[in-house]
């Protein structure tokens, strides 16, 4: 058995792939033929001390900032004016935010 290291799934050593993101064992992402990730959307990969890191469309994010790699992840309603007005905010969507550990920037990534 081997442990994934693009989404911690624990994967049988029969297998050289993911069968949940499709990594390899060296936590290579899929790529098509012309060389570029096929992976999309946002990958979290926890980290022992209970940060994460996260890779946005196959890349690993960095804070544009200081350069940091580990994060912390909170969810943020996106309120309209209309739902607040009728007092539904709950039905808003939600965006998913990455907040840098060591100087606080916030990244924000909208639903898929």
């Amino acid at each position: 058995m081997w442990k994934c290291t693009g989404c911690g799934e624990t994967v049988d050593d029969d297998f050289d792939v993911c069968w949940n993101c499709q990594r390899d064992k060296n936590g290579l992402a899929p790529t098509s033929q012309n060389g570029e990730p096929q992976d999309s959307g946002l990958r979290e990969l926890p980290q022992a001390d209970g940060t994460i890191e996260v890779d946005a469309c196959g890349r690993r994010l960095s804070c544009v900032v200081c350069g940091n790699t580990t994060f912390h992840e909170r969810n943020s309603l996106l309120n309209t004016r209309l739902a607040t007005f009728f007092k539904f905010d709950w039905a808003n969507a939600q965006a998913v935010n990455y907040i840098c550990t060591r100087c606080g920037y916030v990244f924000w990534f909208l639903p898929e």
